[in-house]
């Protein structure tokens, strides 16, 4: 994803989530397919990529609820079932968006104009907001406000799914400090925030 992002950065947007195969994007060669990153194949682009996740999550949820409807003993755990699909389109959702604003976000810090910066603070608030109603859901439906659904952050803590939402938001004010722009990089980010993504290990922050 770094390099991806360092590429668009450096040779402009014609890279952006055009991996050569779509002729119709080839602007010096209209009509064309080219292999323009030097490898020897078209490679799968980070937008693509969460392209196809997120359709694999509508896919789970609209399946679910078609079986729902054929349902004629067990209601209770073709409903629990429903719920999780429900839940991974949710979560597919939100990893779209948190993984968009990361590639925005890297682009600017390697040299992108001032778009990406604006392009990856609003996916970062749609990630979090994203997020805010995965695990609400989660929480409401599946866990039942039980606590026993818990996830770790870079401290190695565990938290409840509500905590796990205030640390998203917490993290999303230091986007900027996270990626290290140039003019916002003031702020001390603690060690441990440093390296991984969320929610697993909670961070925007690209690798070293």
């Amino acid at each position: 994803m770094r390099y991806y992002a360092n590429v668009v950065a450096r040779l402009g947007n014609q890279f952006r989530d055009n991996s050569g195969a779509e002729f119709g994007k080839n602007v010096e060669r209209p009509g064309s397919q080219e292999l323009k990153w030097g490898l020897g194949d078209y490679p799968i682009t980070p937008e693509a990529h969460m392209r196809h996740i997120r359709n694999l999550g509508d896919e789970c949820l609209r399946e679910a609820e078609q079986a729902l409807l054929t349902v004629k003993s067990h209601q209770a755990e073709a409903q629990a079932v429903f719920r999780t699909m429900k839940a991974y389109k949710l979560l597919a959702d939100y990893y779209e968006a948190k993984v968009l604003a990361a590639v925005a976000a890297l682009i600017h810090k390697f040299g992108g104009d001032q778009r990406y910066r604006r392009e990856a603070e609003q996916l970062a608030d749609t990630a979090v907001n994203r997020f805010a109603q995965a695990l609400t859901y989660i929480w409401h439906e599946i866990d039942h406000e039980q606590g026993a659904m818990k996830g770790r952050w870079l401290d190695g803590k565990s938290y409840t799914l509500p905590q796990l939402i205030e640390h998203e938001q917490s993290e999303r004010e230091q986007l900027a400090a996270l990626f290290r722009w140039e003019n916002d990089a003031s702020k001390q980010i603690p060690a441990q925030q440093k390296q991984g993504t969320a929610p697993k290990v909670g961070t925007f922050a690209p690798e070293k």
